[in-house]
């Protein structure tokens, strides 16, 4: 696990995910499948928590973030009336 600019007393940490296109997707490393949006923040989420339990001596807590930007109409799921009216 990285330690860019980790100060010592420091036990918890945030990953924040962002996304501005619907249609982009991440190479699978070990596969080489691609994956979307969903899929990359299941997996990062699933690492983090493997980190937890692996560091549980030395981290408290790791959260992940995932905020999606794109336009929900272009992400092919329904449009909430709260977005729509937005």
């Amino acid at each position: 696990m990285g330690q860019y600019l980790r100060p010592a007393r420091v036990r918890y940490g945030i990953y924040v995910l962002g996304n501005t296109d619907p249609q982009r997707q991440w190479k699978e490393p070990d596969s080489g499948d691609l994956i979307g949006f969903d899929e990359l923040v299941r997996r990062v989420v699933a690492r983090a928590a493997a980190l937890q339990t692996k560091l549980a001596e030395e981290v408290d807590a790791l959260a992940v973030i995932a905020i999606d930007f794109s336009d929900p109409r272009q992400r092919g799921r329904p449009v909430t009336e709260a977005a729509a009216a937005s």
